[in-house]
């Protein structure tokens, strides 16, 4: 297999996650290097594709007009509230250049006799309503169970806060410590979630966990330019294990032998002084050292077969014929540096 072929099957099988039949060298820091790094980009692309493809299938998206009060403002639609409540007197207070105070230009002022209607209109969308979430709750559950639709929505987030427990009472109230002993009595007990989720059992349906986008956000379909930094970070990593294969032919690899055979014949070649000769040499499984015929290396890179030395090598190179790994040599002295790894 070609080293374009293998750097191709050892990356992609990394980015699907599969097993790999072949490993960096174990000499080659610089491979295991990007090896790794290869490995840490592919968990974390593999991750992030998984997670985003799943969120966008498992979880509904929706578009909605204004999902807080900074876009209910920028939105052209009025703001209608009852006469004399509380969010009427929060709002009416309000400083002019806060988020609250802005809404001032929006309001529709109804009066608490009018609610019926006013939930009504709200429900043609004739203008914004405001209240209690669990006012709001309690209005999109009575529509979804005689409907079987929700009708409305709510903002993802309130922006009053824990301020809406203290409504009930005036600051300073002696009647607020005992019915808040009571209440955060039922509250740790339960109690009181267990009795709402028991009458607001359909509003569940139309407030679960969505995806919100705004109406102002335009949306479109990829491109493949979208994509060009996985694909810079892809063929990268493809050219750098072409590029180390091709950078290190003709260099000396390591080689263990333990056959005395092999440097007896080893001495013997290099006392022939065959400059520029390589060799190709191995060891079996059962320890047997297996020597193939030498290889004369030009100037081009290029082997070709040549003339053997003396008889001796000869027999020898005919006796051991089998070649299980391949050590390759670029030039005389490394001929010498062969001799000298055996006995390593």
């Amino acid at each position: 297999m070609q080293k374009g072929e293998e750097a191709f099957l050892l990356t992609w099988s990394i980015l699907m996650t599969q097993s790999v039949s072949r490993l960096p060298s174990r000499e080659r820091a610089s491979m295991k290097l990007v090896f790794g790094t290869w490995l840490f980009t592919s968990l974390i692309l593999t991750i992030v594709y998984r997670s985003n493809l799943k969120a966008m299938i498992i979880i509904p998206k929706e578009t909605r007009p204004f999902d807080t009060l900074e876009e209910l403002i920028q939105f052209p639609i009025s703001l209608g509230i009852l006469k004399y409540t509380t969010l009427h007197d929060i709002i009416d207070s309000a400083e002019a250049n806060s988020t609250l105070g802005r809404l001032k230009e929006k309001l529709l002022l109804f009066p608490a006799a009018q609610q019926a209607r006013h939930v009504q209109d709200v429900f043609r969308g004739k203008f914004v309503g405001m209240g209690s979430m669990k006012t709001i709750t309690g209005i999109i559950n009575g529509h979804y169970s005689k409907t079987g639709s929700c009708g409305l929505y709510m903002m993802s987030r309130g922006f009053l806060g824990p301020n809406s427990l203290c409504f009930a009472f005036p600051k300073g109230s002696h009647l607020k410590p005992p019915v808040d002993k009571v209440i955060q009595g039922l509250s740790a007990g339960g109690i009181i979630q267990h009795l709402m989720n028991g009458v607001l059992t359909n509003a569940s349906h139309c407030t679960k966990a969505t995806v919100y986008t705004a109406s102002s956000l335009t949306t479109r379909t990829l491109k493949i330019y979208n994509f060009y930094g996985i694909f810079s970070l892809f063929c990268a990593v493809l050219a750098l294990p072409v590029r180390e294969g091709s950078t290190s032919r003709g260099t000396l690899q390591r080689c263990y032998a333990s056959d005395p055979r092999y440097h007896h014949a080893t001495s013997r070649i290099l006392e022939a002084d065959m400059a520029g000769m390589g060799l190709l040499l191995s060891q079996t499984r059962n320890q047997v050292l297996s020597l193939s015929e030498p290889l004369m290396i030009d100037e081009t890179n290029t082997a070709y077969p040549p003339p053997l030395p003396s008889s001796d090598i000869t027999g020898f190179v005919k006796t051991y014929t089998p070649l299980v790994g391949v050590v390759a040599s670029g030039n005389g002295s490394s001929v010498g540096a062969v001799g000298n790894l055996s006995a390593a």
